[in-house]
């Protein structure tokens, strides 16, 4: 099977923000699915879901081979790379990649548990490319068996779609079931696109409001691209201006809702907030450490590894 190139994405799968973002994920679900709360049933609700199969561009293809080699200590995120492309008789030679959509659904098809994926995505076409996420035999499988059901927001509509509108809108009637993925790109800087922005960023803060009532999950996914000065001045609270900018959202949390913070610079410099609630905390930050770990200790067996010093997590 051949993976189609040239989509929007390709330029950044398998780049050192998605080995480390994907990772967070997976740990993040196989660790809540642990908990009451949770195992009775999940719903994951990932906004920017993407293609769900992406061809790495040059730059990348070498990440991605080494993240899924069987040689080295091993990673939970190769484990599930290799899977979901041998499933379409792919080889894990770094020339294709499963993102975030098709991780998900690969991986709470593998847990056994009741789920729900609900994939948000603005692009008409993309969408059309999510719907192939449930033909592969293993996620096809649990939709059979009732316990997986993978939903695409307007599937089979060509008008763009708002997934965090959406989210704000309806998120009145979730719960603490709910885990919300969030993945806003750059809107974290102001520059000639601020009005923009600054709409975008209000939505996350709303999110946030509304999932202390809710006590649903939020995942977010921050990004600065090259620009590690104004990272660095926002993630060491030297930013504070920004309207519902990276620092003022922190400090807008409250109560058992702090956040479980990851920074890391590899090529960009990048964050994730995993905000859920505080019997989950020390859990969850025992557990994305000890995953992203074992990601760090097989990357350094094939000598690819991050600018600086391994992601600092921070509690």
């Amino acid at each position: 099977m051949q993976v189609e190139n040239g989509h929007l994405q390709d330029g950044n799968a398998a780049n050192g923000g998605d080995l480390v973002k994907h990772t967070v994920y997976l740990s993040l679900v196989r660790n809540l699915i642990e908990n009451p709360t949770w195992k009775g049933g999940i719903k994951i609700r990932e906004c920017h879901a993407g293609r769900g199969l992406y061809a790495p561009v040059p730059g990348n293809v070498d990440l991605a081979h080494n993240v899924m080699s069987e040689q080295g200590p091993g990673c939970l995120l190769g484990e599930m790379e290799r899977g979901i492309l041998s499933e379409r008789k792919l080889l894990p030679d770094g020339t294709a990649y499963a993102g975030s959509a098709l991780l998900n659904a690969y991986n709470l098809a593998s847990l056994g548990v009741p789920a729900t994926l609900d994939l948000y995505e603005m692009d008409g076409a993309v969408r059309r490319d999510l719907s192939a996420i449930r033909d592969y035999p293993s996620i096809r499988q649990a939709i059979s068996d009732g316990k997986l059901t993978v939903n695409v927001l307007e599937e089979g509509r060509g008008e763009e779609f708002d997934g965090e509108t959406y989210i704000r809108d309806t998120m009145d009637q979730w719960g603490p079931e709910d885990v919300i993925l969030l993945d806003p790109f750059a809107f974290w800087r102001d520059d000639d696109k601020s009005r923009i922005r600054r709409v975008r960023r209000g939505l996350y803060r709303d999110i946030l409001d509304k999932s202390a009532t809710t006590q649903s999950t939020v995942v977010i996914f921050f990004t600065w691209g090259n620009a590690h000065l104004g990272a660095r001045q926002d993630i060491l609270c030297c930013n504070a201006a920004c309207e519902n900018g990276y620092q003022q959202l922190i400090s807008h949390l409250w109560g058992d809702r702090r956040p479980v913070v990851v920074t890391w610079c590899w090529r960009y410099t990048f964050a994730m907030w995993i905000v859920s609630s505080g019997c989950q905390h020390d859990l969850l930050v025992g557990a994305t450490k000890r995953d992203l770990d074992q990601l760090h200790q097989h990357m350094r067996h094939h000598r690819k590894g991050p600018d600086t010093d391994w992601p600092c997590l921070v509690v």
